[in-house]
């Protein structure tokens, strides 16, 4: 059968972080798309992630809009047939100006 290639994850410009820092503002919508390698694409779910955060389940797309200044851990689940992944990440929400 098909070989079922290992989930990449590319981050921005931080390809081999574990962690990486994204930055948010409060009231501000904060949008991120997860880019992944491989076939099928898996399915995106949130483990860890503030109030009113979601994830789109088939495109990565993760969407919020922070209530308060401060760092949140973000850690998103790819789960595909040749098994699962965990991506961890904080964001670091300044208050608006």
């Amino acid at each position: 059968g098909m070989e079922v290639c290992d989930i990449l994850l590319l981050f921005g410009v931080y390809p081999d972080a574990v962690r990486t820092f994204a930055v948010g503002e409060v009231g501000a919508q904060y949008s991120y798309e997860l880019e992944t390698r491989g076939y099928p694409a898996p399915d995106f779910s949130l483990l860890t992630a503030p109030a009113g955060m979601t994830i789109h389940p088939d495109t990565g797309q993760i969407s919020w809009t922070p209530g308060t200044a401060g760092v949140v851990n973000v850690s998103v689940q790819l789960q595909s047939v040749s098994g699962s992944t965990t991506h961890d990440f904080l964001i670091d929400v300044s208050s608006a100006p």
